[in-house]
């Protein structure tokens, strides 16, 4: 039946595609363009970070190993958070706050140190006497 089957692509779907595979490449370029050349600090460090995980995760082993443990985890994860998913979405909140901390704290150090933003609501200020 796989035999039989037509896979042959009109010259609309192939243009559709062409332009689609296109589009993807030029994002992908202005992407790593603006994190090359630091237009956002914040992300291009987050990258920078990354990379520094990745050649680590090389240095520990070889490709083949983290294609397997990849294959593995992409089929045992949702299984253990459909179990568990109470526990993982309380520990991904945790840790999610941890990462706003960090990104609050560069980013007053990244504006010059200043105090930390008024939180109280529409910005009242205590009377002095």
């Amino acid at each position: 039946s796989y035999l039989d089957l037509n896979i042959s692509f009109s010259g609309e779907q192939a243009d559709f595609y062409m332009q689609k595979a296109i589009s993807l490449t030029l994002s992908a370029v202005d992407t790593l363009r603006r994190l090359f050349f630091v237009e956002n600090l914040f992300e291009s460090l987050k990258f920078l970070f990354l990379m520094y995980l990745v050649t680590y995760l090389g240095g520990l082993c070889n490709g083949l190993t983290v294609l397997i443990i990849s294959v593995i985890a992409l089929f045992s994860l949702p299984l253990f958070y459909e179990r568990r998913q109470a526990q993982v979405d309380g520990f991904i909140g945790k840790i999610q706050a941890q990462i706003d901390n960090v990104k609050d704290f560069l980013r007053r150090l990244a504006q010059g140190g200043g105090p930390p933003p008024d939180t109280t609501p529409g910005g009242a200020k205590p009377k002095t006497q």
